[in-house]
């Protein structure tokens, strides 16, 4: 039996795939409650990443199974990930382990030591690429929800609940702001106090997952005048006013958060919104607002806000997007250090996740005090030196994927109801992707769901891909 349109105008949901649909929301809420940090200690991880095996393997036994579909690429390139990390941690004889580039030296001090040779694997530190391997059951969990929930009126459903889901996080970075850097709103010991970082223990990925939620909003925005034949001039309105209201809220978390990045990722955001909407024919719903003096909410809400916690001896956050020049910080200082330390471990790599013990072997005296550098800060250049080159191989493959993915959505001339998501799924892996090249996002679970589904979501166009 065909499934059948509701009011609103999308298609009913049949009855697997809404209960695909509460297994993948449910993952997003493990994600969002306890997948905020990146270090290999934290706790919540213990939950996580078993929920995460769970919910992909109910996925896989439920009934009337969809197939891969728009999935089925993204989990391609996961599956080669997870490969390549598999590959090195099988383990290889003393010999030729000890010719690896960058290898010679533990040969060395275990000869020295009088320790006798095993086989050992490509990474330096097997546990750490092990524990790589694991973190990669978040995304593929999600991907397979993402394959099992094809349907317009799941693709929004999950829309709203990412939405909901980010503008949770800015108000409870509000509250975190508000009550102070002892407050028990933070959810990780080691986290950017002082800063309003949400779900998240990093000023940085939270900035930048509010610079996310920009496309997204205009692709909410699309929808819910698509499921309206002729909306009406209050309700029109009404989504306006919300409109403006959550961008005013997004705003002014993005500047008090102090990241700079965070602050030219969400121009790109409101960028790639304004985009959005153009194209798909609903740039009416903003002026639609009859006061035009509304449209300035985002201006006057934000203002207000910074201003409040600025009076309010909250500065420190504020000051830090102006206190300094980029060229002294210390990340940009470790770049040709690091880019050096790559060059060693060529064309192998050390291990996925083994930047942390490799780069403090290599880190010279002079440099060591109270900061300490636990990733390069550039995703491409950490995978450089940890993947080496089949790692840069599958980087540029997926490049070239995003690109012509890109180029199919820009031409894509009818504005059918998958485009809307399709674009604000480009423009959050743009945004993930040139976030990655000052810090490293995506190796948060909660940000690697946010990547899984934006890239489901830019390959389901109406064209083919």
């Amino acid at each position: 039996m065909n499934p059948t349109p509701s009011r609103t105008g999308v298609q009913a949901i049949p009855k697997w795939e809404r209960v695909r649909l509460a297994i993948l929301c449910s993952l997003l809420l493990a994600c969002v409650l306890g997948g905020g940090a990146s270090r290999a200690d934290t706790l919540s991880l213990l939950f996580l990443r078993p929920w995460a095996i769970v919910c992909a393997v109910a996925l896989l036994l439920l009934p009337q199974w969809p197939g891969l579909g728009k999935a089925r690429t993204p989990l391609m390139f996961v599956v080669a990930l997870a490969a390549l990390m598999a590959v090195q941690l099988v383990p290889l004889p003393p010999a030729i382990w000890a010719s690896l580039p960058g290898h010679a030296q533990f040969y060395e001090a275990a000869s020295a030591a009088g320790l006798d040779q095993p086989w050992r694997p490509i990474s330096v530190s097997p546990d750490w690429t092990l524990n790589s391997l694991v973190s990669l059951v978040v995304p593929a969990a999600a991907l397979l929800g993402l394959a099992g929930t094809p349907s317009a009126g799941s693709r929004a459903i999950l829309l709203g609940a990412l939405l909901l889901a980010v503008l949770a996080s800015a108000v409870l970075g509000i509250f975190q702001f508000v009550a102070g850097e002892n407050s028990p709103l933070y959810l990780y010991r080691i986290t950017n106090r002082l800063a309003p970082v949400g779900f998240l223990a990093n000023r940085n990925h939270q900035a930048t997952l509010l610079a996310c939620a920009f496309p997204l909003v205009a692709a909410w925005t699309a929808l819910g005048a698509r499921a309206r034949a002729g909306p009406k001039h209050g309700a029109s309105q009404v989504r306006s006013l919300l409109l403006l209201a959550g961008g005013a809220l997004l705003i002014s978390v993005v500047v008090l958060t102090g990241s700079r990045a965070g602050v030219v990722l969400s121009a790109l955001g409101l960028g790639a919104a304004a985009f959005i909407i153009r194209r798909t024919g609903d740039a009416k719903l903003v002026h639609s607002v009859p006061n035009r003096w509304l449209r300035l909410m985002p201006v006057a809400l934000g203002g207000l806000l910074v201003a409040l916690f600025y009076g309010m001896s909250r500065a420190p956050s504020l000051q830090r997007l102006f206190a300094g020049s980029v060229g002294e910080d210390e990340r940009l200082q470790s770049l040709p250090l690091l880019l050096d330390i790559t060059l060693r471990y060529m064309p192998f790599g050390s291990g996925f996740g083994t930047f942390d013990p490799v780069y403090r072997i290599h880190e010279p005296y002079d440099r060591l005090d109270q900061q300490y550098l636990n990733h390069a800060h550039n995703d491409l250049v950490e995978l450089a030196l940890t993947a080496g080159v089949p790692g840069l191989v599958l980087v540029g493959a997926f490049l070239v994927w995003f690109a012509r993915r890109c180029w199919i959505l820009n031409r894509e001339s009818r504005p059918t109801p998958a485009l809307a998501p399709a674009l604000a799924g480009a423009a959050v892996l743009g945004i993930l992707l040139l976030a990655s090249l000052a810090d490293y996002p995506l190796r948060t679970p909660l940000m690697m769901m946010v990547g899984a589904i934006a890239a489901v979501w830019t390959n389901n166009a109406s064209s083919r891909g």
